[in-house]
């Protein structure tokens, strides 16, 4: 498989629609208020129905939880709907001047949020080849490509998909180098 022609295809000519914020991606489970220092300067972005009263209450204004399950059939329950990724692109799009960090959950951290992470960085101006290149995530396509088109960005599901693809391709070139590979599972990307 011909990778190549998946990097840079959809990062060119995107105006930067939102500030470029540096992104920690992570499962809910793992994130714990009391170790994020910078409360009043973080904003976070949550994607589960099993929401956290503690971490609600500690972000308030910077907190966005929304409701959808990890799923690319848009014919079943449960899908992200335009409406869910209008609140997550218009949170982002609304922040205040003070935050400079986002965290963004889902249960997992390897599906939902990176892909959420994706259509950000290109919403910034940014690459996301680090979200596609990174074996540990599963981007979810139609994520992103709701995400995409909230923000404006020329997207297709088909497009999309051929992401997700080129991500399979990454897992599998990782587990042929035994595992070996530069990225890391919910790394913070600048």
């Amino acid at each position: 498989m011909d990778v190549t022609k998946y990097n840079n295809i959809f990062t060119n000519n995107i105006a930067k629609i939102v500030k470029p914020y540096p992104i920690q991606l992570g499962a809910i489970k793992g994130i714990n208020v009391d170790t994020i220092l910078d409360v009043d300067t973080s904003a976070l972005i949550i994607c589960s129905s099993r929401i956290p009263r503690l971490i609600k209450a500690k972000y308030a204004q910077n907190f966005c939880a929304t409701s959808f399950d990890d799923i690319i059939d848009t014919t079943l329950t449960g899908a992200i709907t335009e409406e869910i990724a209008e609140l997550i692109t218009n949170f982002v799009r609304n922040l205040d001047n003070s935050v400079e960090k986002l965290y963004i959950a889902c249960d997992g951290g390897d599906s939902r949020s990176p892909a959420i992470a994706a259509s950000i960085l290109l919403a910034s101006g940014r690459n996301d080849d680090c979200i596609w290149d990174n074996p540990f995530y599963y981007p979810n396509p139609l994520v992103y490509y709701r995400m995409c088109k909230a923000f404006g960005i020329d997207m297709t599901f088909e497009k999309a998909s051929e992401l997700r693809h080129r991500n399979e391709y990454a897992y599998h070139q990782a587990q042929l180098m035994r595992g070996e590979t530069t990225y890391k599972r919910w790394e913070l990307i600048l």
